[in-house]
C-alpha cells in the first residue's frame, strides 16, 4: 500500500502562500455564553472534591477533544462536531466567576469552504504560551448534509486518502491558529500539511518553536514562532500517535513511531531520530503508539500505550538514548480498560489519570486513578459520576493555576445501564474540576 499520498512539495507552496496570506486574517472575538451553577459528583478522592460544570453549549457536538489551561488562567475546550456534519468551536471556562464564554467558530476563523469536509475537531492541539498566546490546530469532520446521514466508512489508508483529497469535497487540511488571550484576537496561520487533519501538537515554550503530526499520515512539521515558517520534517509512523512532548530544558521534541519506537527531533537536526527504546505494548512484541505523553515535575515523561495501556516512564538523560520504565496496569487485573488519553500532575506531584473501562455490553465507566510516583502506589478511587449518570468521554486532563483537575466529559446513561445515551444539543456535556479541598 503506497501511504506517501501528501505530496511535500505541494505542501510547501500550501504553506507559503497561508502564511504569506491568511496570515493576516485577524478574527475579533465576540464573548458569548454564560456561568452556570456546578454539581458535586463523584468519585470521592482524599484532598478533593469532584465537580461537574454543564457546558451551555447550544449546537449539536459530539466529543471534547482537548481541555487545557490557557496563559490567563482560564480552561480553553475544543468542542467537536465530528459525526454531526458541523465545525469545532473553542471555548473558554473562567475558575474565578464559574463562567463560560464561546471564543470562535473553527471553520471562520480558518475561512475554511462550506462545501468541503469541515474543521470538525480541534484534537489534542492546544498549547499555552508564557506571552499570552494559544496555540491550537484544527482536524476533519465529516461532510453531512444532517447529523443523521450515515458517516462514510473508509476501509483501508487508500480509502481515508481519496476521501480526503477529493477535489470536490474533500478536506484542504487543518489550519494551525493562534488565539491572543490579551487582545482577544484569533489568527489563521494557514495549513502545514494539505488534505491532513492535525492530530497532536507541542510547543517549545523557551525556544519558540511548535510540533505536530498530521493525521493520518503522520507527517511531522515544525513551525517557527518567530518566523513564521512552517516545514514538513518527514514521516513519523504508518500508525496514528496522539502523544508528544518536548523537553524544555534542551529543545529536544520526542513521540513515538508506530512500532513503538521513541523519536527525538531538534530543529537544527536534517531529520527525525528514531531511538532503541521502545515503549511498553512494543517491547512485549507488538506494533504499538503512544495514545498520552506529559512531562513529569522530575524531568522524565510518563506516558500511557495503546496496545496493553500500561503506564511507564521515560527518562531521556539515563542511558545512551534514555531508557523506558515499564509501570504497569492502571486498573486491577479483572478490569480490563480502553485507551488512555487523560494523565495530568497536580501541584504535588501526584499523578492523575482518567481510565475508562472496556465492556461488551457497553455499561462503560472511567475510573480516577493516582499514582504515587515515589511509592508506586496505585490507587483506583472509582468512577466519574453526576447526577447519578456515567460521566465519560475524557480525552486530556489539565490543571489550572489553582491546582485544580480539568477535563471534558459527557453524561453518557444512567449508573448501571448498558448502551450509550444519545447525545443532544445542550445538557450533553460538563467540565469536569477536580478540585483541592
Amino acid at each position: 500500500m503506497n501511504r506517501q499520498s501528501v505530496p511535500i512539495q505541494r505542501q510547501s507552496l500550501r504553506v507559503a502562500y497561508w502564511v504569506g496570506f491568511l496570515a493576516l486574517l485577524a478574527v475579533t472575538v465576540a464573548p458569548g455564553m454564560a456561568g452556570v451553577t456546578p454539581v458535586k459528583g463523584g468519585p470521592e478522592i482524599d484532598g478533593y472534591q469532584c465537580m461537574y460544570y454543564p457546558i451551555p453549549y447550544p449546537k449539536l457536538a459530539d466529543s471534547i477533544w482537548d481541555c487545557a489551561a490557557g496563559p490567563d488562567g482560564k480552561i480553553y475546550l475544543g468542542v467537536c462536531s465530528e459525526h454531526s456534519g458541523g465545525s469545532a468551536h473553542l471555548i473558554a471556562f473562567d475558575p474565578d466567576t464559574e463562567t463560560f464564554e464561546e471564543i470562535f467558530d473553527a471553520q471562520i476563523v480558518t475561512n475554511s469552504p462550506a462545501n468541503r469536509m469541515p474543521q470538525g475537531k480541534i484534537h489534542f492541539t492546544l498549547n499555552a504560551h508564557p506571552d499570552g498566546r494559544l496555540f491550537g490546530a484544527t482536524h476533519f469532520g465529516y461532510l453531512k448534509s444532517s447529523p443523521e446521514e450515515p458517516n462514510p466508512n473508509p476501509q483501508n489508508l487508500d480509502d481515508w486518502n481519496r476521501l480526503l483529497t477529493d477535489p470536490g469535497r474533500g478536506y484542504p487540511g487543518g489550519h494551525l491558529f493562534i488565539y491572543d488571550t490579551k487582545t482577544k484576537q484569533a489568527r489563521d496561520l494557514g495549513i502545514p500539511v494539505e488534505f491532513q487533519g492535525v492530530r497532536v501538537m507541542t510547543l517549545d515554550t523557551v525556544r519558540g518553536h511548535l510540533y505536530g503530526l498530521s493525521a493520518l499520515d503522520n507527517y511531522l512539521f515544525h513551525h517557527d514562532i518567530k518566523s513564521g515558517e512552517t516545514r514538513v520534517v518527514g514521516k513519523v509512523a504508518g500508525y496514528n500517535p496522539y502523544g508528544m512532548a518536548v523537553d524544555q530544558k534542551d529543545g529536544t521534541m520526542y513521540t513515538a513511531d508506530g512500532t513503538g519506537r521513541m523519536i527525538a527531533y531538534r530543529p537544527e537536526w536534517k531529520k527525525i531520530r528514531r531511538l532503541s527504546p521502545s515503549i511498553p505494548g512494543a517491547a512485549n512484541g507488538k506494533d504499538d503508539v503512544l495514545t498520552v505523553f506529559v512531562a513529569g515535575p522530575d524531568g522524565r515523561f510518563y506516558g500511557a500505550d495503546h496496545v496493553i495501556k500500561h503506564l511507564f516512564c521515560f527518562d531521556p538523560r539515563v542511558g545512551p538514548e534514555g531508557t523506558v520504565t515499564d509501570l504497569g496496569r492502571f486498573l486491577p487485573p479483572d478490569q480490563d480498560c480502553y485507551v488512555i488519553e487523560s494523565l495530568g500532575f497536580d501541584k504535588n506531584g501526584l499523578l492523575f489519570a482518567l481510565v475508562p473501562t472496556l465492556k461488551k455490553e457497553e455499561t462503560v465507566r472511567t475510573f480516577a486513578v493516582t499514582v504515587d510516583l515515589k511509592s508506586g502506589t496505585k490507587k483506583s478511587w472509582g468512577p466519574l459520576e453526576c447526577r447519578d449518570e456515567r460521566m465519560n468521554g475524557c480525552y486530556r486532563l489539565t490543571v489550572g493555576r489553582d491546582g485544580s483537575l480539568y477535563a471534558g466529559t459527557r453524561m453518557d446513561g444512567p449508573k448501571g445501564g448498558a448502551g450509550r445515551k444519545p447525545i443532544k444539543p445542550q445538557g450533553a456535556f460538563w467540565l469536569l474540576r477536580i478540585q483541592p479541598r
